[in-house]
């Protein structure tokens, strides 16, 4: 998770822990109103409130209005598509503890009512960090994959015009790029390091069970002519297996596209 992921889910949990205070307050206005209620009679009437349990009622409307206040920009930037949601719970929330919509014979219900609400409410919330996370990734998956394949077009036009090496070099750090980028997206837990080659990367990638042997085995090949176009050596390298090389990792990119 990036640092602007983790200072967002921090963001919601400061958020979150309102949601018990609201529940206090909307169980002690509940509680109030049942038993005078009770001790009234049904015949006082639902809504003619004492003064006293009336203040509950507005401590708890007033502790969720601030709530959904500062929760509710959050769905309308992250989740969108569940603002239509959010904004009806908060309407029927705010009826219920007004007593529009009560049901005078069984408070109990609508006190339940009222906390199931804000419980959904409360989940809405707390999936926006996920989906942040997800997005951000599959936007980083999206970049590495277009970058990739950039690079590789760029080592075909390079070998086209005769310059091996930079071609060669050009088509590994591409592979590289998505090498790294299906380490960090893979659901096992893979141990690479940024700095690690194509070949380290593979082995890595293979001992998690997120690539084949033989796919290992072809990309060690693939890291071995990456290195040759690297290095000054004795052995020039082949402009036949550069461009083998420049083709398997294009082939490999598109048959991995994460």
């Amino acid at each position: 998770m990036n640092k602007n992921s983790e200072r967002l889910g921090r963001q919601i949990e400061e958020k979150l822990e309102a949601v018990n205070q609201i529940k206090k307050h909307l169980n002690g206005f509940f509680l109030e109103a049942r038993t005078e209620l009770t001790n009234a009679g049904m015949s006082r009437g639902w809504k003619n409130l004492k003064p006293e349990t009336a203040t509950k009622q507005q401590k708890a409307l007033t502790t969720y209005e601030s709530w959904v206040n500062s929760t509710r920009p959050l769905v309308v930037e992250f989740l969108p598509e569940r603002l239509d949601e959010f904004d009806k719970m908060r309407d029927e929330f705010v009826d219920i503890v007004t007593l529009q919509i009560a049901a005078p014979d069984h408070p109990a219900r609508s006190m339940n009512r009222a906390a199931q609400l804000i419980s959904q409410q409360k989940g809405i919330v707390q999936s926006i960090p996920d989906k942040v996370e997800i997005e951000l990734l599959a936007s980083r998956k999206s970049i590495s994959r277009d970058i990739a394949k950039s690079e590789v077009l760029r080592g075909e036009q390079l070998l086209e015009e005769g310059d091996i090496r930079p071609a060669g070099v050009i088509a590994g750090v591409a592979l590289e790029r998505h090498l790294i980028t299906l380490c960090s997206s893979a659901e096992q837990d893979v141990e690479y390091d940024r700095m690690d080659g194509i070949s380290s990367l593979a082995k890595s990638l293979s001992q998690a069970g997120v690539i084949s042997d033989d796919d290992m085995r072809l990309l060690d090949w693939m890291g071995g002519v990456r290195n040759k176009c690297s290095h000054a050596s004795d052995e020039e390298p082949k402009r036949t297996e550069v461009k083998r090389m420049i083709r398997e990792a294009d082939e490999f990119i598109y048959e991995t596209r994460i």
